[in-house]
């Protein structure tokens, strides 16, 4: 089971562009799951994020969650894994194989 993780501070349209790259790569790992954790943004990107989750039909492998503070990369990677972990996605607890940790303007190439 893949998690991939994405922490996002007030960069939503390059978050959305990732997730456009990375959702063709997803159909050889259907148990692949997307979070990404707005770091309490306050721009609205969490809104944002989530409108374009739902228009383009990533809702089966994608959520986003908001924090209720920046605390950082690695908080915000933090938040994102014990919410996949402890059950406070869509999908239930997870337990990952592995973790992936993507930045908001990485654009995985097709075969990664």
């Amino acid at each position: 089971m893949l998690l991939i993780l994405t922490v996002n501070y007030r960069t939503p349209q390059l978050v959305l562009q990732g997730l456009h790259a990375l959702a063709p790569q997803l159909a050889a790992h259907p148990d692949a799951r997307v979070v990404i954790v707005d770091n309490a943004s306050g721009d609205g990107s969490t809104e944002a994020i989530g409108e374009g989750i739902a228009a383009a039909g990533f809702q089966p492998w994608a959520t986003v969650l908001g924090t209720p503070r920046n605390g950082g990369f690695a908080y915000g990677n933090n938040f994102g894994f014990a919410a996949a972990v402890e059950g406070r996605t869509p999908w239930g607890p997870l337990r990952p194989d592995v973790v992936w940790l993507l930045n908001p303007d990485t654009e995985v190439r097709p075969g990664a």
